[in-house]
């Protein structure tokens, strides 16, 4: 099921690309046989190595001379092998956890009940290459017990935050608790969707975001 969604996703982004094109692109280049010559040459190169997980496309807002120009100098195997390297770069994302904070407990311990839930939230780094970078929140509940052993936890969003380098769709969290129950994987999975500076192309690429809890956060 994860799957599907994620894949509806990344095929929605791209046939509305798609949808957008026919009118831009007759009105803009119907008379400038060069720029669609270019434009077909970043087509076919884009079906050949688009996947599930990571889709480019070409943004119908920046179709122009200028944001075409990077094309200039490239043999058919130089823009090959650029296309091929926003597909490595999407699959390259580096996250580093930068923050967690607690908000006050959901369900404070009381006599019959011998647990409490938190409503926490923890901020991911990422550092897209050659693009910039960017930070996911991920929203999320934690209940431990009063020995402070995790029992249960769910993720119910997740946003970016900060200075923006594109667009994230929050599709699915994740709370993996190990086995001893002292820590937990907290997870959110989206796509993100970002623009090639001075180029025509945007990338919408499946990622997923990791930040480990542990008991000792909970600690008086």
């Amino acid at each position: 099921m994860r799957k599907t969604k994620l894949q509806y996703l990344l095929i929605v982004v791209l046939c509305l690309g798609m949808f957008f094109s026919s009118t831009v692109y007759a009105s803009a280049l119907s008379n400038d046989a060069e720029m669609v010559q270019k434009i077909s040459r970043l087509e076919s190169l884009i079906e050949k190595y688009n996947s599930d997980k990571t889709y480019v496309q070409i943004d119908w807002t920046k179709v122009s001379e200028e944001n075409l120009a990077f094309m200039e100098d490239f043999s058919d195997e130089d823009l090959e092998n650029y296309i091929h390297s926003l597909y490595v770069d999407a699959e390259n994302v580096k996250t580093t956890v930068v923050g967690v904070s607690a908000e006050p407990a959901i369900a404070p311990h009381i006599h019959d009940r011998p647990w409490t839930t938190y409503d926490r939230s923890a901020d991911v780094f990422a550092g897209i290459p050659n693009i910039g970078v960017c930070w996911i929140r991920i929203y999320y509940h934690a209940t431990l017990s009063k020995d402070l052993y995790f029992m249960d936890g769910d993720v119910y969003n997740s946003k970016q935050v900060g200075v923006a380098v594109g667009s994230w769709d929050h599709v699915t969290g994740g709370f993996d608790i190990s086995y001893y129950k002292t820590s937990a994987d907290v997870t959110a999975t989206g796509i993100l969707t970002y623009g090639i500076p001075d180029t025509i192309l945007s990338v919408s690429t499946e990622q997923t975001f990791l930040y480990t809890d542990s008991y000792r956060n909970y600690e008086q």
